[in-house]
């Protein structure tokens, strides 16, 4: 084990058992997506105009599943991390498309800890009946995951703010009715290096989006705001910003991810022990022939690693800054490995079939490739778990 895996144990007070209320849910979830989106689902979701399925968020909303993580004042059922891991994780073995990373684990939980009343009461039942789809522009070019990097300003101008700036990989920007966007507040009465939050709509004045598709086939934009002018009321928060509350949901989406990419890890895992059982050379399965066993055992010793780390990860983030922050770049550095060595193991396993548009081994691989380039690398996240155990 590397010194981040083994660091990531330390607490070992940390109750790993599930609530009957969890295990519902997850139940509830795995069979949603088990019946509801099957891989052909899939493929003609991202192959449609809109790019996703509608009708599948929907029905995440009649199950109450949109507002599982939520707390129960703001209309969720008070799931939490917990809740928000183990959606992400059947979203994950099912290749779900869906704007539930942005809306749900970092639109509607800022909205819900900062939001003025009458922001909360706008926007968060709208959320959790399924009506209004969010996104969160945060990421940049170049800023390697850390939020002190971004630069994007908003600009106080008597009671408005001229945001300006360019954001990069906005997934689901397309979709979103509302966009978040982060920008480093600027004015005589903040303090520098301060974040702030803005509800932002698509089709306000100074902001263009040009969409395109990533290689995993879901849709995001590349948003650049010029002197885009918002009222006071689009600010989330306090005027001084709400730059520990930003931290902490990033932080949350990270280890969202990552769940997500557990449960790649553990269908990729699935469909190579399948197919090795009725794939023949030389006249018997595969999966007899020893190098090949080995392989996959080094597979499921990844899985059960990635499901531990994230659980464990979604336990810290209630935890002090510094050691949620210690496992959130953890979480991500490890899973992030874990899930290249697996997918990069199945396809090889599966030869040229796995490379292929037909095969979802092929659709897991290209998931698990965005997924770590969103919020940050593993290098970046390497190089944030170095620096917070220096400083």
């Amino acid at each position: 084990m590397t010194a981040i895996s083994v660091r990531l144990w330390e607490h070992a007070s940390l109750d790993f058992r599930l609530t009957e209320d969890h295990r519902l849910l997850a139940e509830t979830v795995e069979r949603l997506v088990r019946e509801q989106y099957g891989f052909e689902v899939r493929r003609a979701a991202i192959a449609s105009e809109a790019g996703w399925n509608r009708e599948f968020w929907a029905q995440l909303a009649e199950l109450g599943i949109l507002g599982a993580p939520l707390p129960e004042q703001a209309g969720g059922l008070g799931g939490a991390a917990l809740a928000t891991m183990l959606v992400m994780r059947a979203f994950g073995a099912g290749l779900v498309v869906a704007p539930y990373l942005s809306t749900i684990v970092c639109a509607a939980t800022l909205i819900a800890r900062v939001g003025s009343s009458a922001q909360r009461q706008s926007h968060l039942p709208a959320i959790i009946r399924g009506e209004q789809i969010f996104a969160f522009a945060c990421g940049e070019a170049g800023d390697r995951g850390i939020l002190r990097n971004i630069r994007t300003t908003a600009v106080r101008d008597g009671s408005r703010y001229r945001i300006t700036g360019r954001k990069a990989l906005v997934i689901g920007a397309p979709w979103a009715d509302w966009i978040i966007v982060i920008a480093h507040l600027a004015g005589a009465r903040t303090a520098p290096g301060v974040l702030g939050a803005f509800i932002v709509s698509p089709q306000a004045k100074g902001l263009t989006a040009r969409p395109a598709r990533t290689i995993d086939g879901g849709l995001a934009s590349e948003i650049t705001l010029e002197d885009v002018t918002v009222g006071a009321e689009s600010l989330l928060g306090p005027a001084n910003g709400v730059s520990s509350e930003i931290e902490q949901v990033v932080d949350e989406a990270v280890v969202a991810l990552c769940a997500e990419a557990s449960g790649a890890v553990d269908a990729l895992l699935t469909l190579t022990v399948e197919y090795s059982k009725v794939r023949k050379q030389f006249g018997q399965p595969i999966g007899s022939f020893q190098v090949l066993q080995h392989r996959m055992v080094d597979m499921l010793v990844g899985r059960e690693q990635a499901d531990a780390i994230v659980h464990r990860a979604s336990l810290c983030l209630s935890a002090d800054t510094r050691t949620r922050q210690q496992a959130a770049s953890a979480c991500k550095a490890q899973v992030g490995r874990i899930g290249t060595q697996v997918a990069q193991a199945a396809v090889q396993t599966h030869g040229g079939i796995g490379t292929t548009e037909e095969a979802a081994v092929s659709h897991y691989f290209r998931r698990l490739a965005v997924i770590n380039m969103q919020f940050g690398s593993v290098d970046d996240h390497v190089t944030r778990y170095a620096d917070l155990l220096d400083g």
